[in-house]
């Protein structure tokens, strides 16, 4: 992921493919799309989301944040590197001065899904997508937490960690312990 961030010419893109990683997108991305300066607070480093869920921050995502609110010019991926301003400083969701969005139940999430298509054309990975960033990044912690702790993948997700895990990466079913190792248990 760092090597693909590495390639991003833009804070806001860096804080998107960072989100996801970090399990932050929420219904028709939403959450991600929704993070704003008054969400966080910075001496504790987590997110305040307005339904009362609080996420902490790793440093690089709360870094990738700070710039990406005050970024006010972006610069466009493609041969020409034309730079356009912004409108929504303060907001990891910034619309082009000349962008003209239609309002629909969907526009946060075409909105993450071309920025996620412009990242994977511009790097050149055909199977960078929203959804390979998230899992990837929950496969991370997840063998992390089974290697810290010593359990095996059903015993870990069990745990309070393994739960909390499941609920940050938005498996809040009874059966997430289930279906989480069927996702998984090849790969662990």
């Amino acid at each position: 992921l760092t090597e693909i961030e590495g390639q991003l010419y833009n804070w806001t893109d860096k804080a998107i493919l960072e989100c996801l990683w970090e399990g932050i997108s929420g219904p028709s991305m939403n959450d991600l799309v929704r993070i704003n300066e008054s969400m966080i607070d910075s001496r504790e480093k987590v997110i305040y989301f307005p339904d009362g869920r609080i996420v902490r921050l790793t440093d690089r995502l709360y870094d990738f944040l700070v710039k990406a609110f005050a970024e006010t010019e972006y610069m466009c991926y493609g041969g020409s590197l034309r730079v356009k301003k912004l409108i929504g400083i303060g907001s990891l969701y910034k619309e082009r001065d000349n962008a003209h969005a239609t309002d629909s139940s969907d526009k946060n999430f075409r909105w993450v899904y071309r920025k996620v298509q412009n990242f994977r054309d511009h790097v050149g990975i055909p199977r960078l997508t929203m959804k390979n960033i998230h899992i990837s990044g929950m496969y991370h912690y997840l063998h992390q937490g089974m290697q810290e702790t010593g359990l095996d993948l059903k015993s870990f997700l069990r745990s309070e960690d393994g739960q909390n895990l499941a609920d940050k990466y938005g498996f809040h079913s009874e059966s997430y312990v289930d279906n989480l190792t069927h996702r998984f248990k090849d790969f662990v």
